[in-house]
């Protein structure tokens, strides 16, 4: 059974024309193909200085961004040493270090405890708890490290428990 669709070679004149419509096609494509790759070869050469200029601007732009970030790095430690000379200001002006601002804040921390502990106390205790609170109240209020924000922050609460303490105190005593 034939092919339907293939005419059937009857001479040798077919084969060898059809063998040359072939060639002929083959050769045509080749050339554009060629012309294709020469094309593609000038685009490749302008897409790549497109880009060998893009990665040079790229570079330049880094180096500025370093030098950019060297400055401010360069300020960023000239700013903690002024904030540094800055506290040792305060420190020496206030009389402590940073090791006895700590102890203060911790005496805060610890009157505020005691004052929350103070209702707990025995009836007979409380009087003796009252004035000692007073005491280092008087104390945490005098002190020049009272000025810092941690401390200035914490005694007006202190002192508005004081108050109440006091307060309830007295109302017990005219029973």
């Amino acid at each position: 059974m034939r092919w339907a669709l293939l005419p059937p070679f009857q001479t040798g004149e077919d084969t060898v024309r059809i063998f040359t419509y072939l060639f002929l096609i083959f050769i045509l494509m080749g050339g554009s193909l060629y012309a294709q790759t020469s094309l593609t070869m000038d685009d490749y050469h302008l897409e790549f200085n497109h880009w060998q200029a893009r990665e040079i601007k790229a570079k330049n732009e880094i180096a500025e961004l370093s030098a950019i970030n060297n400055n401010l790095k360069e300020i960023g430690s000239m700013t903690d040493e002024e904030t540094q000379t800055t506290w040792d200001v305060i420190y020496l002006l206030i009389g402590g270090d940073q090791t006895q601002i700590d102890a203060y804040l911790k005496e805060l921390d610890d009157l505020r405890q005691k004052i929350t502990q103070f209702d707990t106390l025995p009836i007979d205790q409380k009087k003796n708890a009252q004035n000692e609170l007073n005491k280092r109240l008087a104390q945490a209020q005098t002190n020049k490290m009272s000025v810092l924000s941690q401390a200035y922050q914490q005694i007006p609460a202190i002192e508005k428990q004081m108050v109440l303490i006091n307060l309830k105190m007295r109302l017990s005593l005219k029973k």
